[in-house]
């Protein structure tokens, strides 16, 4: 089976993690911050989700993307 990524010739970067009650109930690979940052911006506004981005790339691969600020409607 043929990667999806390998075939365009693009790495994605960035993973965009929707969770609801600590359950990803959404989760998209992003190529740019920006791409993350409008999907985070998309899903920020559903109530009761958490957004976690990280940035495959880094040496630390747990860290989140230092450019995307992330949204969680619980802190309002």
């Amino acid at each position: 089976m043929t990667d999806f990524w390998t075939e365009r010739d693009e790495t994605p970067m960035l993973d965009v993690r929707v969770l609801r009650d600590g359950v990803i109930v959404h989760r998209e690979l992003c190529e740019t911050t920006e791409q993350a940052n409008a999907l985070a911006q998309q899903w920020g506004d559903v109530e009761g989700t958490t957004i976690e981005i990280v940035d495959l790339v880094a040496s630390d691969p747990s860290a989140a993307a230092d450019e995307i600020e992330l949204y969680d409607d619980d802190e309002e």
